[in-house]
């Protein structure tokens, strides 16, 4: 049975970490563009929030209203 050069076992090895680097290369651009459509996504409903509310007449849209005994809401 022949071996095979140093050199082809070399060229293999820089292949797999070509191959390698690629991959770990896709999954960071795929997980930034998931965080990113989050970020645009919860950034989206509060504007749709706040344009409902005031398209509702209301004039307190985003401000806090503290009631004496009850809890913090957001209007």
């Amino acid at each position: 049975m022949s071996r095979l050069p140093r050199l082809a076992v070399v060229e293999d090895d820089q292949q797999a970490a070509d191959r390698q680097t690629g991959s770990l290369a896709g999954l960071a651009l795929t997980v930034a563009i998931i965080v990113l459509s989050l970020f645009v996504i919860k950034q989206l409903q509060a504007s749709t929030a706040m344009e409902d509310c005031l398209l509702a007449g209301r004039l307190s849209c985003g401000m806090t209203i503290y009631a004496p005994g009850a809890f913090t809401r957001h209007i």
